[in-house]
């Protein structure tokens, strides 16, 4: 049996081993997601080789695997409630790569035009849905527009803000950039 000294003993060393693990989870950082454009403005009315970028930035003291390419579900790119989603999966949309301590890599590079279902609608591998807490996707409202570039009045928007989530573990990692749209037909 234990004396009453050496269990309190214990129970101030176990109090003190919790409030560090505590504050070593609170302290503890993870890489630090970035979106941006490849252009400052986008112009619906060409074709146009403008690219949302995705890259993460490992400035901590450790290494992460971190899941790379885009399929709408472990990495997520949204706009408006809406999600961007692949409309056949591949196996190998997604794959995890080593990003060591100091290192910065490229998540995902996907061109503006495919994004706001400006290509070719024969040619279209990607679908705008609503996002849902239960993390599934439902069909676009039959009054909603397939691209949150256009307004239900079938205007063009002058700014979007697209958003990227990526899960990692427990944890998401989230960033957004504004797109800055040329709405006048003058170029």
């Amino acid at each position: 049996m234990l004396s009453k000294p050496l269990v309190a003993c214990l129970g101030s060393v176990f109090a003190i081993c919790l409030t560090a693990t505590a504050a070593d989870r609170a302290e503890d950082p993870y890489p630090t997601l970035h979106l941006s454009l490849s252009a400052d403005r986008f112009v619906p009315a060409r074709p146009s080789d403008t690219a949302v970028i995705c890259s993460i930035r490992n400035d901590t003291k450790r290494p992460f695997h971190v899941p790379v390419g885009y399929d709408g579900a472990f990495i997520h790119l949204g706009c408006d409630g809406r999600g961007y989603y692949k409309i056949e999966k591949q196996a190998d949309d997604v794959r995890l790569a080593w990003l060591p301590p100091g290192a910065q890599l490229t998540v995902f590079i996907l061109k503006l035009d495919d994004i706001l279902l400006l290509t070719d609608p024969g040619r279209r591998s990607w679908k705008w849905s609503h996002f849902r807490a239960s993390r599934e996707h439902e069909s676009v409202d039959a009054l909603d527009p397939p691209s949150p570039l256009y307004n239900r009045d079938g205007t063009l928007e002058s700014k979007i803000t697209l958003r990227v989530e990526i899960m990692m573990g427990k944890r998401s990692l989230n960033a957004s950039t504004a797109v800055g749209v040329n709405t006048s037909s003058r170029y």
